[in-house]
C-alpha cells in the first residue's frame, strides 16, 4: 500500500499555522507512513518553524494585502502582489505536479490561496480548515471551488457561499 501524501498550506501568523501543524501531527500518529509537506513563505512564521520542525517546507513568493500606515508603502507593496501570484502559483503548480500530493489542506491566511486554488485546477482533493469565527479573503474566495471545508464556528457558515 502507498503511502498518504499530504500537502499542507497555511501560516504568515500562527494561527493559521499551528492547527496545521496539529493536525499533520496527528496524521502522522495515525498513518506513521504519511509523507506530509507543507508549502509557506519564508518570511512568515512558517519559514522559522516548520524547517526545524520533522516536515519538509516548499517556500513560495507570496505576502498579504498591505495595511501599513505609511501611504506610499502601502501602494508599492500592494502593486507586486499580482506579479507574487502568478509566480507563487506557478511554484505550486511545480511543486503539485512534482509531489503528487492525494490530498491538499489549507489553513487560511494568504500563503493558502496559491497552493489550494492550484489543486483545484489539477483535480487533487481539498480542503479548508477554517479556524476563526470570520473566515478570511482567502476562504470566502476559494469556498466554492474546494471540495471540503471544517469549521471550528458554525457562524462562519453565513459568510461562505458553499454548504459546509
Amino acid at each position: 500500500m502507498k503511502a498518504l501524501k499530504v500537502i499542507f498550506a497555511g501560516g504568515g501568523t500562527g494561527g493559521h499555522l499551528f492547527p496545521a501543524l496539529a493536525i499533520a501531527e496527528r496524521l502522522k500518529l495515525v498513518q506513521k507512513s504519511a509523507v506530509i509537506k507543507f508549502i509557506g513563505t519564508k518570511k512568515g512564521i512558517e519559514g522559522k518553524i516548520i524547517p526545524d520542525s520533522d516536515f519538509d517546507f516548499l517556500p513560495i513568493w507570496i505576502s498579504g494585502i498591505s495595511r501599513e500606515n505609511n501611504l506610499f508603502l502601502t501602494i508599492l507593496k500592494n502593486l507586486l502582489i499580482p506579479f507574487k501570484l502568478v509566480i507563487a502559483t506557478a511554484q505550486s503548480f511545480w511543486f503539485l505536479m512534482r509531489q503528487k500530493p492525494d490530498a491538499v489542506i489549507g489553513t487560511g491566511g494568504f500563503v493558502s490561496g496559491p497552493p489550494l486554488y492550484v489543486a483545484t485546477l489539477l483535480g487533487i482533493p481539498t480542503l479548508i480548515h477554517e479556524q476563526n469565527s470570520y473566515p478570511g479573503l482567502t476562504t470566502r474566495l476559494l469556498a466554492g471551488r474546494v471540495d471540503r471545508i471544517e469549521l471550528s464556528y458554525e457562524e462562519c457558515t453565513k459568510y461562505l457561499k458553499k454548504k459546509v
